[in-house]
């Protein structure tokens, strides 16, 4: 049995350097060139409202007692789209990127603390979730995780002033919306009027 003896990593450098056909700094071109892609997120056309570090949680009841799971610890947004006036919420997964939450806001959804009143802890629910291939009611907790305290607190206290001030923006976009359907209507009954009295 031969062994072959290991040369210390000083020595290797030392013999590539030393190496007749080695010049410091060349770079090689490649073989075959790639096209830049451009890779969509699908919240392009969306406003972020805020985005947090944060660990999310869900309630599965498919299981005997009810459990809470983790779903993912990583970076969650509140997504404002403009033309749609929808709020959503989207996280993605560290690492992976991939989603582990995407859920439009409603105005009657509410954010709770847990029964042990943690503060730098929210639970809501939800009619559907889009996270999966399948729509799903969930419920979901969310823990915001940074170091110190205050600032955790903090933080959960500045996602609850962001999530309603998005249940606001829809609210408020709603009524508007409601408000010029009913103003077409009524338009459209005073031209009407106009006509039939003629």
């Amino acid at each position: 049995m031969t062994t072959t003896p290991t040369l210390d990593i000083h020595e290797q450098l030392n013999k590539i350097q030393n190496n007749d056909n080695y010049e410091a700094g060349k770079c090689l071109e490649p073989i075959i060139s790639l096209p830049l892609v451009k890779h969509l997120t699908f919240e392009e056309d969306e406003d972020e409202m805020i985005k947090m570090r944060a660990k999310l949680y869900r309630f599965d009841i498919s299981e005997s007692p009810s459990v809470w799971k983790e779903r993912g610890t990583g970076e969650v947004k509140l997504l404002y789209h403009s033309v749609k006036h929808t709020v959503r919420v989207v996280m993605r997964r560290d690492k992976t990127l991939k989603i582990c939450a995407n859920h439009f806001i409603t105005p009657s959804m509410k954010l709770q603390r847990p029964s042990n009143n943690r503060k730098n802890w929210w639970i809501w629910s939800v009619s559907a979730d889009y996270a999966d291939e399948i729509t799903r009611p969930e419920i979901f907790a969310i823990k915001f995780t940074t170091e110190e305290i205050s600032t955790f607190i903090a933080d959960a206290n500045v996602w609850e002033k962001k999530f309603i001030e998005g249940q606001n923006l829809i609210q408020n976009e709603n009524m508007i919306s409601q408000t010029s359907v009913k103003k077409e209507v009524f338009e459209d009954a005073l031209d009407k009027l106009h006509v039939d009295t003629n």
